[in-house]
């Protein structure tokens, strides 16, 4: 961008080049939102998990689903509030509960906690 400016010095390129130098600085002080969470394990494989959040006053019905990437990253929005999260295995004849907790989902509203099974 500055050699752009030092090319071809005009007063557009020098407002570009400080409104780029601008940004570049303020880019240093706007926190960068974790939005992934991820399902790690020493035992099991994480890829292809599925997560179901839940109500505990409503078990049976589930407010968000996710599942994990090869890596165990996943992306699960829902409103902020209390939930049962269950990690599950499914698979072609039946569904295996991996683990069950009670979690918080914050005022953003993302699920991105790092969660060991």
């Amino acid at each position: 961008m500055i050699l752009i400016f030092i090319g071809n010095p005009s007063v557009l390129n020098g407002v570009f080049v400080l409104v780029y130098c601008f940004l570049a600085w303020l880019n240093r002080f706007i926190p960068n939102p974790k939005l992934w969470g991820m399902v790690v394990s020493d035992h099991l494989p994480v890829s292809g998990l599925l997560l179901e959040l839940s109500r505990p006053s409503i078990p049976g019905v589930i407010f968000g689903k996710a599942l994990t990437n090869e890596r165990g990253k996943f992306f699960l929005k829902t409103s902020p509030g209390e939930y049962v999260l269950s990690i599950k295995e499914v698979g072609d004849k039946k569904t295996v509960v991996i683990k069950t907790e009670n979690i918080q989902v914050g005022k953003d509203g993302v699920m991105n906690a790092r969660i060991r099974i």
